[in-house]
C-alpha cells in the first residue's frame, strides 16, 4: 500500500525515447529492464528496424521475457543510405546519418503515445528521452501530467566541457582543461543541422540520468548539478548499465546459441595474458589503419583477441558505442587504451602507427608501468561494483525510481 502523499506504483508509467544508434539503443534498453523490475510499465520507442536491432543485440537477458516492457516501433519516411566508405577521411559513419535525420519524424507519433498514456489511469507520465532526442519530445509541455528526463549514454566527463560552455561558464564551476593534443571533433554538415534543431527545442526538464557512477565520474557529477540553466539541477548516476556481473539468464542457452570458440580459447589462457581490442559502431577503420593495427599487435608478441566488424549493411551494426565499452571494461577491471577516431581529418600528424601500437601494448602487458595500470583498473572495478545493490541494480536507479514515485 502506498504511503500518504505517495503515488501508487501502478499509477506511474515510463516512456523511453531511444536514439537510433546501437550504443544508445542498448543502454536505454538496459535501463528499461531495471526500471521495469520495480513493477513499473515501460514503453520503449524508436523506429521498427531499430527496435528489432535493440532486441536482437542485447546481452544478458531476453527483452521478450519481461511483460512490463512494451515496444513501439513507429515508421518514418523511407530514406536512402549511402554505402559505407571505411577509407573516407570523414570518420563519422555517414551511412548512418539518414537514419538519424529521419528520426525527427517520430515527434508526432511520440506525442500521440504520450497523450494516450496520459489520458489513461496514469497519474504521472515519466518520459526518459535520449539527450539527442529532445526535438522528438518537444510537445511534452502539452501533456499536463508528464515529466521529462534526459538520458546521457556518455559519461559526465565526456560532456563536461561542452556543457560548461553552453551554460555560459557559470561561476563556481571550474573549467576542465582539455589536452591540447586531442583532435577536435569534426561532424558533417547534415549532423550540424540536426544539432541546431536539437538545441533550438525548449522544454522544461525535470532532471538528467547519466550512464555512469561516482567511482568513474565523481567530481564531474558533482559539478554537473550546477548547470541549472538546462532546466534542473537534479542528476542521477544510473550506471554503468551493462549487466556484466549480474547476468539474469544464460544468454547463450536462452537463445539456443553455441558458445563461440574464441571463448573456449580464452579459457585456456593464463589470467591477465590476453589483450582485447574492439571499436564501437560509431567509427570506421580504413584499410591502412587496420593494417597498422594488425602489424602492431603481431609484433608486440602478446596474445590478443581482436573483434573486427564487417562494414554495416543497413540499419544493423555489430557493436555498442565506444564510451559504453570503456565503462564495460572498467567494470570488469581492464585498463583502457584510447584511440581517437571521430576527429579532424587534418590531424594526420598524430596518426597512430604500428610501432606506436606495438610499444603501447608491450608497455601495458609486459612492464612495471603496465602492471600498475592494471592494478588501478582492478581498483576502479571494485569501486564500480560497490555502486550497485546485491541484485546488480545501481543505487542511482533505485534513487530515481523513488523520486518518480514520490
Amino acid at each position: 500500500m502506498a504511503g500518504a502523499g505517495k503515488i501508487p506504483e501502478e499509477a506511474v508509467t515510463v516512456v523511453m525515447v531511444a536514439f537510433p544508434a546501437q550504443g544508445h539503443l542498448n543502454m536505454l534498453l538496459h535501463l528499461a529492464r531495471l526500471i521495469a523490475s520495480y513493477n513499473i510499465p515501460v514503453h520503449y520507442v524508436c523506429t521498427p528496424p531499430h527496435i528489432r536491432q535493440a532486441k536482437l543485440r542485447v546481452h544478458g537477458w531476453n527483452p521478450d521475457s519481461i511483460s512490463n516492457i512494451h515496444f513501439h516501433g513507429f515508421p518514418v519516411p523511407h530514406y536512402e543510405a549511402p554505402p559505407p566508405d571505411p577509407n573516407s577521411a570523414q570518420k563519422v559513419p555517414v551511412h548512418q546519418i539518414p537514419a538519424i535525420l529521419s528520426s525527427v519524424h517520430l515527434r508526432d507519433p511520440v506525442f500521440q503515445l504520450m497523450k494516450t498514456l496520459s489520458s489513461s489511469s496514469t497519474k504521472r507520465l515519466v518520459v526518459i528521452h535520449d539527450a539527442l532526442m529532445t526535438y522528438v519530445i518537444g510537445d511534452i509541455g502539452l501533456v499536463p501530467n508528464a515529466e521529462s528526463y534526459a538520458f546521457s549514454v556518455s559519461s559526465a566527463l565526456c560532456s563536461y566541457s561542452a556543457l560548461w560552455e553552453l551554460a555560459g561558464k557559470p561561476e563556481g564551476v571550474p573549467e576542465f582543461q582539455l589536452l591540447q593534443v586531442l583532435p577536435r571533433l569534426n561532424y558533417p554538415q547534415e549532423l550540424q543541422e540536426f544539432v541546431r534543431l536539437l538545441l533550438g527545442t525548449k522544454i522544461t526538464s525535470s532532471g538528467t540520468l547519466i550512464n555512469s557512477c561516482t567511482a568513474i565520474d565523481g567530481p564531474f557529477l558533482d559539478h554537473r548539478t550546477k548547470f541549472k540553466s538546462f532546466g534542473s539541477d537534479k542528476v542521477w548516476a544510473v550506471g554503468p548499465l551493462h549487466p556484466l556481473h549480474h547476468v539474469m539468464v544464460n544468454d547463450e542457452e536462452d537463445q539456443g546459441q553455441q558458445r563461440h570458440y574464441c571463448l573456449d580459447w580464452l579459457d585456456k589462457q593464463a589470467p591477465h595474458s590476453v589483450i582485447f581490442v574492439t571499436f564501437g559502431s560509431s567509427t570506421t577503420l580504413s584499410d591502412e589503419e587496420i593494417k597498422e593495427m594488425a602489424i602492431g599487435l603481431e609484433k608486440s608478441k602478446q596474445k590478443f583477441l581482436w573483434v573486427l566488424r564487417d562494414a554495416d549493411k543497413g540499419d544493423i551494426s555489430n557493436h555498442e558505442g565506444g564510451d559504453d565499452q570503456v565503462k564495460e571494461v572498467l567494470r570488469v577491471g581492464l585498463p583502457v587504451l584510447p584511440e581517437f577516431l571521430s576527429s579532424d581529418p587534418h590531424a594526420e600528424k598524430i596518426q597512430v602507427t604500428s610501432k606506436d601500437i606495438e610499444n603501447t601494448v608491450r608497455k601495458l602487458m609486459d612492464s612495471a608501468e603496465g602492471h600498475q595500470m592494471r592494478q588501478r583498473a582492478q581498483e576502479v572495478s571494485i569501486a564500480v561494483k560497490a555502486s550497485t545493490m546485491d541484485n546488480g541494480t545501481p543505487f542511482g536507479v533505485d534513487s530515481f525510481v523513488a523520486h518518480i514515485r514520490r
